[in-house]
């Protein structure tokens, strides 16, 4: 069995686990609106979290916490201005 790539991983357990899944998005609004309707739940990351004063969805933090690896693309043989190498820089020194 071949694995989906990393987007699509996340989506891939959750039919797994979740066979009766009638509805799916991939607007973080619009999960968090269907879940303040009462019609399902949804996984958000921790910087979307919104508060409504009519209707409160319950956020429960993960007990771990997902990673992403993010890389820098760039043209190989193109000329990389002064700013961008400072910013990568700055970032591997993190």
């Amino acid at each position: 069995m071949r694995l989906p790539e990393n987007i699509q991983l996340i989506a891939y357990f959750v039919k797994i686990m979740f066979s009766q899944i009638d509805f799916e998005t991939s607007n973080i609004e619009t999960a968090q609106s269907l879940v303040a309707s009462g019609l399902g739940v949804t996984i958000v990351p921790k910087m979307v979290m919104r508060q409504n004063a009519n209707v409160n969805p319950l956020y429960i933090p993960l007990q771990s916490y997902p990673t992403r690896t993010v890389v820098f693309a760039y043209l190989k043989d193109r000329y990389l201005s002064l700013a961008a190498r400072a910013f990568m820089d700055a970032y591997d020194r993190e």
